[in-house]
């Protein structure tokens, strides 16, 4: 199912929050298992699926790397082979040697200095993400295609990097 088409907006990488919502609410509505208790029992296992598509959209398309993820695999650009850069992986290496250290030496202020980097770097790539998002919706098809790699990567890093964050919150606390 396509949960753009669901919920009858355009594939974009923004989307109005106050929109979404509403519709959610209105889909919800809609396919609510309630309003189909005398039906039959295909329509009613019918729109219980509905309502477990909806949900399910509603939470992938209001949250920007959810909905960045969601589309890149629409496109076929995420699969099991999708790798990161060589250049980010060679600058990561410090912040896990860094983290490395941590496991095995305690130490308050340097965790608390690796948490803050990691905090930076992940601060940098949501405004990276934003700004091609803007630069993805406003552009023909062939610009918004030449801009998926960039999306791709934007992807992968966020997902290292949250999970970065994740293993140095363990030793920051």
């Amino acid at each position: 199912m396509d949960y753009f088409a669901l919920f009858g907006i355009s594939e974009s990488l923004t989307v109005d929050a106050v929109s979404l919502k509403k519709k959610y609410y209105d889909l919800s509505r809609s396919f609510h298992p309630d309003l189909h208790t005398g039906q039959p029992e295909e329509l009613q296992k019918q729109m219980m699926q509905m309502t477990t598509e909806a949900n399910a959209a509603y939470k992938i398309l209001g949250d920007k790397w959810k909905r960045t993820e969601y589309l890149l695999h629409k496109q076929g650009l995420l699969n099991d082979n999708a790798s990161l850069p060589s250049a980010f992986l060679a600058d990561m290496m410090d912040l896990n040697e860094q983290l490395a250290d941590l496991q095995f030496e305690p130490n308050e202020t340097k965790a608390a200095q690796l948490k803050q980097e990691v905090g930076k770097l992940i601060a940098n790539s949501d405004n990276e993400l934003h700004s091609v998002s803007q630069q993805f919706d406003h552009a023909d098809d062939a610009e918004s295609q030449s801009l998926l790699p960039t999306l791709k990567n934007l992807h992968l890093k966020s997902k290292y990097l949250l999970r970065l964050k994740a293993s140095v919150d363990t030793f920051a606390t």
